[in-house]
């Protein structure tokens, strides 16, 4: 839907305002795992339930989410995607030096 992708210069975003967070929080999430700063399971399933959440009460009709919460969610999920990424990276990598 346009209205809820971002436009820069008048030109529409190829993907939606969350999805957009989604890749800006993966991105942002990398110098955390540069230097080592893994996040716990549990967080990282908590900020993915955070945007499931926001989606949910958007799909119920309970309350219209706006672009500025779709973004944040968004970020925040893809910053929680990214430390599951990076868990599931250690673990397998313990796994191989066994």
């Amino acid at each position: 839907m346009p209205e809820r992708s971002f436009r820069f210069f008048d030109m529409q975003f190829p993907v939606c305002v969350r999805c957009t967070g989604v890749y800006l929080g993966q991105i942002i999430a990398i110098p955390f795992f540069l230097t080592n700063t893994v996040f716990k399971l549990y967080i990282c399933f908590l900020f993915i339930v955070i945007m499931f959440c926001d989606w949910l009460i958007q799909f119920l009709n309970i309350k219209e989410s706006t672009n500025l919460r779709r973004f944040i969610t968004g970020s925040i999920a893809g910053i929680g995607l990214m430390g599951l990424y990076f868990n599931i990276f250690k673990f397998l990598l313990a796994f191989i030096r066994l």
